[in-house]
């Protein structure tokens, strides 16, 4: 289907820091950074506060209890 190797079969190991870019933002690492991980970068910290500028309260929604959705147990209510 693809032309790409088998990574299992692939003898050329990737290291992790040459699949992630870490020059643009991402949703994980920006609610990492919410929640007050260590595993965020600068430009995830900048996006993450100008998202905080539009929604002032996103930190503490990132800290709260989960939102039952499809997957997930309601909390009874």
């Amino acid at each position: 289907m693809t032309d790409l190797p088998d990574a299992a079969t692939n003898d050329v190991a990737v290291p992790p820091c040459d699949r992630i870019d870490t020059s643009r933002p991402h949703t994980a690492r920006i609610w990492n950074y919410w929640l007050g991980g260590k595993d965020d970068h600068e430009v995830d910290r900048a996006a993450g506060d100008q998202i905080r500028q539009l929604h002032p309260g996103i930190g503490e929604y990132a800290r709260g209890p989960a939102v039952p959705g499809p997957g997930r147990p309601s909390s009874g209510r």
